[in-house]
């Protein structure tokens, strides 16, 4: 008699209740066998499992390092894309300070200019206004301290001041009692306002161009010194109202000391000053 025992997963079994003994014999082999397949597929099961669990380990290891490296270089390159913003925002802030201050530069000598041109249109303008008669007076009473010792004094005017200069001169001339009477002659090449005297120790030129262009002079000397760009712009502006309200000078403004013409120091003959 024979009482078989398996497990709940089966196995091998017999269907009849008489079984020969080379049947049994296989039989309990055929159980050995299945026992060991059993195990076996356990222990590839096992052993799959722990090589599941290592791959799965080494996956999750190798998707942090991953997850790492893509965040650093993430990092990096925000950083350095930072930094190279950084670096083209300053470039491009440099160049546009430059290309302002250049711009500014530029504006600033157009203000100088026009300011210079304003300056010089309106002295023009006011000097020219100005009685030719009593602008001779004053360049004959400025004359009279370098007359003594003379034996000539000739006066050099344009045609079209040969009048006045004539009168101012005689007129200066008696009041002062120069130890010369002044010759007034006309001159085809000098300007309009202009007066050239000459006597025995020298030759001077003054009159309405010569003082333009000391002014003019006088202004290319300022306008070449920095300003800020507010003054000009104040200047400007000033200049324009000058320009605009100009005052007329009449006989009385002309005797005005601030017209004195300078003194001259005697010089030798032909030797302008």
């Amino acid at each position: 008699m024979v009482i078989w025992l398996r497990a709940q997963q089966g196995g091998i079994g017999i269907e009849r209740d008489v079984v020969r003994a080379a049947d049994l014999a296989q039989l309990i082999e055929l159980d050995r066998a299945s026992g060991h397949f059993e195990r076996r597929a356990d222990e590839l099961l096992a052993s799959a499992r722990r090589e599941a669990e290592t791959i799965q380990r080494a996956a999750e290891e190798e998707a942090e390092r991953v997850l790492r490296a893509a965040q650093t270089k993430y990092d990096n390159a925000a950083r350095l894309g930072y930094e190279a913003g950084r670096r083209r925002a300053i470039r491009e802030a440099h160049e546009a300070m430059l290309h302002g201050a250049a711009s500014e530069r530029d504006l600033l000598v157009a203000l100088r200019e026009r300011i210079a041109d304003i300056v010089m249109r309106t002295v023009t303008r006011v000097l020219g206004e100005a009685e030719r008669d009593a602008l001779f007076a004053q360049i004959a009473v400025g004359l009279s301290r370098s007359l003594e010792g003379t034996s000539f004094l000739t006066v050099r005017v344009a045609e079209c001041d040969l009048d006045e200069a004539t009168r101012a001169f005689r007129r200066v001339c008696d009041e002062h009692r120069w130890p010369v009477n002044p010759e007034v002659v006309s001159d085809a090449e000098a300007e309009p306002g202009s007066c050239v005297c000459e006597w025995d120790h020298g030759l001077i030129e003054a009159g309405l161009p010569m003082q333009l262009r000391a002014i003019a002079s006088a202004i290319r000397r300022v306008t070449r010194t920095d300003t800020e760009p507010q003054t000009a712009a104040a200047v400007n502006i000033a200049a324009d109202e000058l320009l605009d309200d100009a005052p007329h000078f009449d006989d009385r403004q002309i005797d005005d000391p601030q017209f004195d013409v300078p003194h001259f120091a005697d010089q030798p003959a032909g030797a302008p000053q």
